[in-house]
C-alpha cells in the first residue's frame, strides 16, 4: 500500500513537472509573436495549461494571475492617459519667442537670435515681435498694451501661412512714456504671453 501511494505521488508530480514545461514552451512560443501580454492570450494559455490539473486551486491561481495582468493593464493605460492630457495641456502656448524693441523682426530665425532690451527710450515707435508656432492660416491673435491697469492698445492679427509665423504688434511713439510698459498675448480667453519692459 505503501509503495503504491508512493508511485502515485510521483506520477502526479511527474505529471505537474510536464504542464509547467508545456506552460513555459508555451509563454515562449506566445512571447516570440508578441502576444503574451494580451489578457485573453494569457487566460487561454492558463486555461489549456492547468485547467485539467488534479488540485482545483490551480483554477484560483488563474483567477489571480488575471486580476494582477487586469490590474497592471490598467495601469499602465492610465499613466499613458495622463501623460497625454500632459503634453497637450503643455502644447496649448504656441508662443516660441518674443522681443519687444524698436525693430521689428518678420523671420523667426532672424527672431530667435535676437536679443531683448533691457530698457527702451520714451517717445519712440516700440514693436512686440511674437514667433507662433502650431498654429493654421488664419488662427488669430489678440496683442495688448498696459500702462499700469491701463490698457493703451488692443489689435487682433491673424497668422498668414499654415504651421505658424511671426506676428508683429506696434505701439505708438506718443503712447510710450516714462515707466513700465507691459505686453500680453492671448487666445481666447488664454493669456499665452505677458512681457515687461522698462521705458526710460
Amino acid at each position: 500500500m505503501h509503495s503504491g501511494a508512493g508511485d502515485c505521488a510521483a506520477v502526479l508530480t511527474l505529471k505537474r513537472r510536464l504542464q509547467q514545461e508545456v506552460f513555459i514552451s508555451r509563454a515562449k512560443m506566445y512571447n516570440k509573436d508578441g502576444l503574451f501580454f494580451y489578457p485573453r492570450r494569457i487566460f487561454a494559455l492558463f486555461a489549456t495549461t492547468y485547467l485539467k490539473a488534479p488540485k482545483r486551486r490551480s483554477v484560483k491561481e488563474v483567477i489571480n494571475v488575471l486580476k494582477r495582468t487586469k490590474t497592471l493593464f490598467l495601469i499602465l493605460t492610465t499613466a499613458l492617459f495622463l501623460l497625454g492630457i500632459a503634453g497637450c495641456v503643455a502644447s496649448t502656448n504656441t508662443v516660441e519667442a518674443s522681443v519687444i524693441s524698436n525693430e521689428q523682426y518678420i523671420d523667426g530665425a532672424a527672431l530667435g537670435k535676437a536679443e531683448q532690451p533691457e530698457a527702451l527710450e520714451a517717445g519712440q515707435d516700440i514693436f512686440a515681435s511674437v514667433y507662433f508656432i502650431e498654429s493654421p492660416k488664419g488662427m488669430k491673435y489678440s496683442g495688448k498694451w498696459y500702462a499700469g491697469d491701463t490698457e493703451l492698445k488692443s489689435e487682433e492679427k491673424e497668422i498668414s501661412a499654415d504651421g505658424g509665423g511671426v506676428i508683429v504688434y506696434s505701439l505708438e511713439a506718443e503712447k510710450v512714456a516714462v515707466g513700465t510698459l507691459r505686453f500680453e498675448i492671448s487666445y481666447g480667453d488664454d493669456t499665452l504671453l505677458k512681457k515687461e519692459i522698462k521705458i526710460q
